[in-house]
């Protein structure tokens, strides 16, 4: 009996993580397969190729939540769907195998990225799904198209753009449903507490409201003038600031089924005669309003984490210290021990004490800082601001917290957060204020930092946008261009091959943009080991190997003077240096027939180290100084095979070392420095 007890204790645990995995096994199979079923019938009535497939989204996330041990679920799931969907058993047995080897690549391209979180708490954790998106989806694409072409389905002339619209919605399904399954996993406890669900369900509301009209006709005839497809983003906006991830994404899915249902009843702004065309609008207008809408969501959200840090910080300090013993000594001990800058007021509003790391701070002494002498060291621009809010919430003997740039001892301005509380006695009786400064001048560059991400990113999804869809209109119109002459001629003639040639240009440039775009994403990253490199050994070697027959194209001539070391990992330092060079002999024309001459200089100071490269060419307007270090910005359009993305990595690399890269202005030609801090050069 003994013996059947301890089996007994061991099988169960077991036998309830099977029954566990089985049920997941069940759900993720059973939604695959009922949303292909409803996708097929609705949108391409009884087709297999659909620009919108949600249930690639299912696959991703159900293999995230369950580990990739359950990928038998997507194959039955697809097998499934296709099958109940009208598609030979043999045809659907051949598409479950692509769409299994699409979830299981994605899953173990997001599961060796450094510390995926799948709740998507980081902006870099939703650009890493962007990218796996991308690359997974051509998994299932090519062999989805393939087994079409070889089941008589499709025609040869079809399959490009077959592969296209299966490429689009894997891409799309990935993007909103893989985030939505994973983020709703935990409910939004927050919009009872902090929105009081009111607002939760004006803003959705409004949001569907808005969609029936824009998308479904309803009331359309009213406001027929002013209905406009930007509307959304106004919604998307507001709903990412208020209600977070969960309020994004739930309005997302709402909003493309309504679009998806009118479009199909042939109603709202993106009914077309074309059903395909329809559906193609909405694919783009949904992908841009999920990277919108998702990563702002994501960027509010680390901003509140690190606020309500500092805001917890602060206040449980000056709690703390408001709730110490007044006795002098003891509470001098504490204060001067304190990693924080501490002040002490009285009745009169004046302070009386301050501890020694203010002191430290502003390296005068505490004669120079009582009464009304501390207000020297605030900025002139806080001053009035700082002086009038500390008044305010005195007299009212409530606690405030305000930020003012206050002078350290070396003269520089730094950020703080001063958090103060009203001081009373046992009996109730007020005694003044006390408070407490924490630097924060690292915040504000965090938060500088995030709001130029978050514009990079916006300018991302509108040049990806268009870079993505150039292509492809390239590609259908030669790939039409070759079935008419297929027509004709029996074999492949010139004509035909050059047309192929521009569908392998296209594609070339799809894949260096996609290069271009993850090189950017991972500039601030370190790629090898960090250590001293002699910078005039790598240029040297950098132009032997990689740019010499250029130089001797355009009979240039490279002077190399005498350069500090920097301290770096070689992927990088290469790349640097590779940008700033390639961008000297694309783009420097000098005038009057003269010779290309680049020139390559450093020198180092007690602070910075500082390097420049010079061409004699005819310069960069001063205007273009800022723009040209943008992302995916081309000032000049004769080197096609550009992205415009160089310069905008060169100052992601620079930056992430504390440094900044700008243009010097000369009257002849054009010069590119950068400066890096000399205590910085160790990647953070």
């Amino acid at each position: 009996m003994f013996i059947i007890y301890l089996s007994a204790i061991k099988i169960l645990p077991l036998w309830q993580k099977v029954k566990s995995c089985v049920v997941i096994w069940l759900m993720i199979a059973g939604a695959y397969a009922l949303l292909a079923k409803i996708i097929l019938d609705f949108i391409t009535n009884g087709g297999v190729v659909s620009i919108i497939w949600p249930s690639s989204g299912v696959a991703v996330a159900g293999l995230l939540i369950g580990g990739q041990r359950l990928w038998t679920a997507i194959y039955v799931g697809e097998v499934l769907g296709n099958f109940l969907s009208g598609s030979s058993l043999s045809l659907s047995l051949w598409l479950g195998i692509g769409s299994s080897i699409e979830a299981l690549i994605a899953v173990k391209l997001l599961k060796g990225y450094q510390n995926f979180d799948s709740y998507f708490n980081r902006f870099n954790d939703y650009i890493a799904l962007l990218l796996v998106a991308m690359i997974s989806a051509c998994s299932s694409t090519i062999l989805g198209t393939i087994g079409l072409w070889q089941f008589n389905i499709i025609s040869p002339e079809k399959m490009i753009e077959n592969l296209w619209y299966w490429w689009q919605g894997d891409l799309l399904g990935i993007l909103m449903v893989t985030p939505f399954i994973l983020v709703w996993r935990q409910l939004p406890i927050f919009w009872c507490t902090e929105c009081w669900f009111i607002e939760p369900i004006i803003i959705l509301g409004v949001g569907v409201l808005s969609g029936q009209i824009l998308f479904i006709g309803y009331l359309f005839h009213f406001v027929a003038a002013t209905a406009h497809s930007y509307w959304l983003f106004l919604y998307i906006v507001w709903s990412a600031i208020r209600l977070g991830q969960h309020g994004v994404l739930l309005l997302l899915h709402i909003l493309l089924i309504q679009a998806i249902w009118g479009t199909k009843h042939h109603q709202g702004i993106f009914s077309r005669s074309d059903l395909q065309m329809g559906l193609e609008n909405i694919w783009f207008c949904f992908l841009i309003l999920s990277l919108v809408g998702i990563v702002l969501a994501i960027i509010l959200q680390q901003r509140k984490f690190i606020e309500k840090q500092l805001i917890q910080r602060s206040e449980a300090l000056s709690h703390s210290l408001a709730l110490a013993h007044e006795t002098e000594s003891r509470f001098r001990e504490m204060a001067n021990s304190a990693p924080v800058l501490i002040w002490v007021a009285g009745l009169d509003k004046k302070c009386c004490w301050f501890n020694k790391p203010w002191l430290d701070f502003t390296g005068r002494s505490l004669d120079q800082e009582l009464g009304d002498g501390w207000a020297e060291n605030v900025h002139p621009q806080d001053f009035e601001k700082c002086v009038d809010y500390y008044a305010q919430h005195f007299e009212l003997r409530l606690p405030f917290r305000m930020e003012y740039r206050l002078k350290r001892y070396d003269g520089e301005y730094r950020w703080v957060l001063d958090s103060g509380m009203p001081r009373f006695a046992d009996q109730g009786e007020f005694l003044g204020f006390i408070g407490s400064c924490i630097d924060i001048t690292e915040h504000k560059q965090l938060e500088t930092q995030l709001l130029r991400s978050n514009n990079d990113l916006l300018r991302l999804s509108e040049i990806s946008a268009h870079h993505l869809a150039e292509p492809v209109r390239r590609l259908q119109s030669y790939t039409q261009h070759l079935q008419l002459n297929l027509q004709h001629f029996g074999d492949i003639n010139h004509e035909i091959e050059s047309t192929i040639d521009y569908l392998k240009r296209d594609a070339k440039r799809m894949q260096r943009l996609i290069k271009d775009i993850q090189l950017y994403l991972n500039a601030n990253q370190p790629k090898g080991r960090i250590k001293f490199w002699q910078t005039e050994t790598i240029i040297k070697e950098l132009i032997s190997t990689q740019f010499m027959p250029k130089l001797q194209t355009r009979q240039a001539i490279v002077t190399i003077e005498t350069l500090p070391e920097i301290k770096l990992d070689r992927p990088r330092l290469v790349e640097l240096f590779s940008i700033l060079i390639d961008n000297a002999i694309r783009h420097a024309q000098p005038p009057h027939s003269q010779s290309l001459q680049i020139r390559i200089s450093g020198e180092q100071s007690e602070q910075f180290c500082v390097f420049r490269i010079s061409d004699n060419g005819t310069g960069l307007d001063k205007i273009y100084h800022d723009r040209a270090f943008e992302i995916f910005e081309r000032l000049s359009h004769q080197h096609p095979e550009t992205t415009g993305a160089g310069l905008a990595i060169a100052r992601r690399i620079v930056e992430s070392l504390g440094g900044r890269i700008y243009f010097e202005n000369h009257p002849i030609g054009t010069t590119v420095s950068f400066d890096l801090p000399d205590k910085h050069y160790a990647v953070k």
